[in-house]
């Protein structure tokens, strides 16, 4: 299974390593291989390891929203155990899903002193999602109790897909699994179980494979392994070994300093009892 920077019990990457594969191009090169007919997910864009700078950026908008982003994870985490009659499988669309279905296990943690199962799978727009992901899934849960996660909605194109993709997944012979898609922010009003939909800024968003656990961009992976769909594990430049790292820290990772604020319960806990710092690079 996929390492990641992370803490073990709290994803589990459903992903194919192909750190061993020249896949990053810089921009010019795969706007014209893209532009000449390419899939955007056959290559990845290059990550470098955050600036002081940028982090400096990433810590003003968690000093401005966390708490905010704290009390939208635990009403959506709220909703995803009605939804799921008490009985949660989180499956997050990598990348941007993974930070937040993570805080919403450590809220279900928090609040409810419950073990919330949490997987981390690839979807690609027009190509679909991993079916052999799904199948380790529903082999292992009812596929009722699954609930699609991701960090928030635009114009609605991963939701589309999703639809698409568990409609094929079900007509090859696969489970039925539903399609309803829980984010944090939806101001597309394209999901069905929302934190709000107000556009709000989501911290994670800014830091890449920094803040989800130095995995990279999905990518087709069907001509390196002869599989449909796959990922990539490739740190940042100037990152270490995901083996080496303190895990990045989430969204709402430094919330709950400021004693007395309506949101500290809440920023507590999705960011854990001794939340880990984020890795300071050179």
């Amino acid at each position: 299974m996929l390492r990641s920077s992370y803490h073990s019990d709290e994803v589990s990457f459903l992903l194919t390593d192909l750190s061993g594969h020249s896949l990053e191009l810089g921009l010019r090169e795969r706007e014209q291989a893209i532009a000449a007919g390419r899939n955007y997910a056959e290559m990845l864009p290059i990550e470098f390891a955050p600036s002081e700078q940028y982090l400096a950026v990433f810590e003003a908008l968690l000093e401005q929203f966390a708490e905010q982003i704290a009390e939208h994870v635990g009403v959506l985490t709220e909703m995803a155990f009605a939804a799921r009659r008490g009985r949660p499988v989180l499956v997050s669309l990598a990348r941007a899903g993974t930070p937040v279905g993570i805080l919403m296990r450590r809220w279900a943690l928090f609040a409810r002193d419950e073990q919330v199962p949490h997987y981390s799978v690839s979807i690609v727009r027009g190509r679909g999602i991993d079916r052999t992901a799904l199948d380790h899934i529903t082999a292992r849960h009812d596929p009722a109790s699954v609930l699609f996660v991701d960090g928030w909605t635009g114009k609605g194109a991963i939701a589309t897909e999703l639809t698409d993709a568990l409609a094929a997944y079900a007509a090859a012979g696969g489970a039925s699994l539903p399609g309803d898609l829980a984010v944090i922010a939806d101001p597309g009003h394209c999901a069905t179980l929302f934190g709000t939909r107000q556009d709000i800024v989501v911290p994670s968003a800014c830091l890449n494979s920094t803040v989800c656990g130095l995995v990279g961009r999905r990518t087709v992976a069907g001509r390196l392994r002869g599989r449909s769909l796959g990922d990539v594990r490739w740190p940042a430049r100037g990152h270490r070994d995901p083996g080496r790292v303190r895990p990045a820290q989430p969204a709402s990772g430094q919330a709950g300093r400021r004693r007395g604020d309506a949101g500290a319960a809440a920023a507590t806990a999705v960011a854990g009892p001794d939340p880990p710092r984020l890795p300071r690079h050179a």
